[in-house]
């Protein structure tokens, strides 16, 4: 399966006729997933990626944050914020979501991305690694 197809189920969840929550909910997490995977598509590749059993989401975000390149800590600090809203989506039952916050949420993923996918890696690997 291809990561980002992620985006497209999502993406499909939200236009629907009359999204429920529960739908915006479902993207809201997969878009955080379409660029979770879209890291880990290309930290796999490098044949160096770190066994994270416990607690891998933040250290993957720490690792991109402390590699001493801006652009890695500007991407970090957007995927952690994906990163609370997918977990307020899947726990946080109290906290409301409309189609404009799910609209919002999809936005922000394909930024980060875009924003992923300028990063110089050959710079970035040398920081991680």
């Amino acid at each position: 399966m291809n990561h980002l197809d992620f985006l497209d189920t999502a993406t499909r969840l939200m236009a629907s006729d009359a999204p429920t929550e529960a739908d915006i909910r479902s993207a809201i997490s997969r878009f955080y997933y379409a660029v979770y995977h879209h890291v880990l598509a290309w930290w796999e590749s490098s044949n160096r990626f770190p066994n994270y059993k416990d607690r891998g989401h933040a250290k993957i975000q720490m690792a991109f944050f402390n590699a001493g390149m801006p652009e890695a800590r500007d991407f970090s600090t957007i995927l952690r914020t994906l990163n609370k809203y997918r977990r307020e989506a899947d726990y946080q039952l109290a906290i409301y979501f409309d189609l404009e916050d799910g609209q919002s949420i999809l936005n922000l993923a394909r930024n980060a991305i875009a924003a992923f996918d300028r990063l110089d890696k050959t710079v970035l690997s040398e920081s991680l690694f």
